[in-house]
This record gives structure tokens, C-alpha cells and sequence, in this order.
């Protein structure tokens, strides 16, 4: 106003309720009405409802600051599997065959959760990700549950995981032969802390199973980062008749069922 009267104009944004009550966000433009003399004589004030405008300013701030923090945390991830491909690797070739087929699998992850903003993913469009590399064996796999959404991080370990697990099936478990198959299967039950939820990958048929002499960069994941993401107990067995792997695990803030 003070501007105003001076013959200058002015604009600002500010919050202000309506008549009714209802909170709303304003753009103000105050300019002078000059008088024959040139001085102001009125004063012109425009207010106009910017309260959507400023609601989509502030998701844009929301999601700028989620994209950030995801982006950091898929960089880390990134450069653990770099890490420990390396270590694990025998021969550089090695190494450059395994980061890329693990990154590949990753980026089909987050190809999975940008759909969704980053929030949450179907349990069987996780599995899609992480069994994207053996594509062409899906007819020996057969997988059963209901539908879960999970969130980010454990969505993302869980892609992983299971490229890991096809993987090795295909080096040396399940899918190495003609006959082998393999059984995804998971159910979520009523336990006294809520609801409960059980995994299992379970391959049969392929040739007889040792355990490896030492655990690579797969097996570590599997049991560290998916017990840490999940909350809960995960078992890989060699078992001589098939590897399989188990998740049982409070399904809390890690997911949820979906109805229908």
C-alpha cells in the first residue's frame, strides 16, 4: 500500500482465508489509479486464487526431495553390487558380465516402482523383474500367491534376490538341465502381531546340489539384505535334491495384502 500511494506497484503471495473459512493461497497485485496530476488517487488491488498452483508447487518440492533421497539410495546399492562383483569376480570379464547382468535387473526394478512413484510394487511384477533373464524358461516355473504390494526397498532386495536364485539355477540348479523346474510360492496369514508372510523358491529336478565352498556376492545378499529389508528370517539350503530359499517374516510396514 505504502508503494502504492507512492505511485509504484507491488505483487505478493500470501495465505488468507475466504468468508467461508476456507483456507486458500492468493497472488496480490496493488498498483495505483493515478489522478489527472499524476499522483495516486486510488488504489488498484487484484487477488487471484493461486491455491492450486501453490498445492502443485509443493508436491513438485515433495517429489524433488523423494527423488533425491531415492536416487542416493539406488547409487549405494549400486555401488555395493559394484563392490562385491568385483571381489567375488575371477577374471575381469567376469566381472564386467555379472555388474551388467545385476544392473540390468535392478533397472528393470526401477522400472517396476517408477510407475507406481516409487512407492510400492506387486509382488508378481517384482518376480517379472527378477526372472526377466530366464524369460524363456518361464514354462518350467510355476508361481502361486496372492496379490501384496511391497515398498521400495524390499521390492527392489527382492528382484535381486531372485535374479541371483535364477541365475545360479541356471549355472547350476533347476534350469541347467532339461526337466527342472521351479516352484515360486508365498501366502500371508493371521499371526497375534498381524499379518505373517511366508516365501519359498524351491527348484526340483535339476542334478544333485552341493553347498559352494564359499558365498558369493548372491548368497550374501540374499541372506543379509533380505533379513534386513523383511525383518524377518531368511534360509537359503543347498539341499542335494534343489536349492531353496525361504522368507518368513512379519509382513508390517513391508507390504501389504492386496483384497480382491
Amino acid at each position: 500500500l505504502a508503494t502504492a500511494t507512492k505511485g509504484g506497484s507491488s505483487h505478493f503471495e500470501a495465505a488468507g482465508d475466504t468468508h467461508a473459512g476456507i483456507p486458500k493461497w492468493w497472488s496480490v497485485s496493488v498498483s495505483p489509479i493515478l489522478a489527472p496530476d499524476g499522483s495516486a488517487s486510488r488504489i488498484l488491488s487484484v487477488s487471484r486464487d493461486h491455491t492450486a498452483l501453490f498445492k502443485a508447487r509443493e508436491q513438485q518440492e515433495l517429489l524433488n526431495g523423494e527423488l533425491s533421497h531415492r536416487l542416493k539410495n539406488v547409487l549405494t546399492l549400486v555401488q555395493s553390487i559394484a563392490n562385491q562383483t568385483l571381489r567375488d569376480a575371477g577374471s575381469l570379464e567376469e566381472a564386467a558380465a555379472a555388474f551388467s547382468s545385476r544392473l540390468a535387473s535392478l533397472g528393470r526394478a526401477t522400472d517396476v516402482l517408477t510407475a507406481t512413484s516409487w512407492q510400492q510394487a506387486e509382488l508378481h511384477d517384482v518376480l517379472g523383474a527378477g526372472l526377466s533373464a530366464v524369460a524363456g524358461l518361464l514354462d518350467r516355473i510355476r508361481v502361486e500367491g496372492p496379490r501384496i504390494q511391497l515398498n521400495s526397498q524390499a521390492a527392489l532386495a527382492l528382484t535381486l534376490a531372485v535374479h541371483e536364485l535364477a541365475t545360479n539355477a541356471t549355472k547350476y540348479g533347476a534350469f541347467s538341465n532339461d526337466t527342472g523346474l521351479v516352484t515360486l510360492r508365498w501366502r500371508v496369514t493371521d499371526e497375534n502381531d498381524g499379518p505373517h508372510f511366508s516365501f519359498l523358491w524351491q527348484e526340483m529336478g535339476g542334478p544333485l546340489v552341493s553347498s559352494p565352498a564359499r558365498r558369493g556376492f548372491g548368497s550374501r545378499m540374499i541372506e543379509r539384505s533380505l533379513r534386513s529389508y523383511f525383518r524377518g528370517e531368511t534360509v537359503l539350503d543347498y539341499a542335494p535334491e534343489g536349492v531353496t530359499f525361504r522368507i518368513d517374516a512379519p509382513l508390517g510396514d513391508t507390504g501389504e495384502l492386496v483384497a480382491g
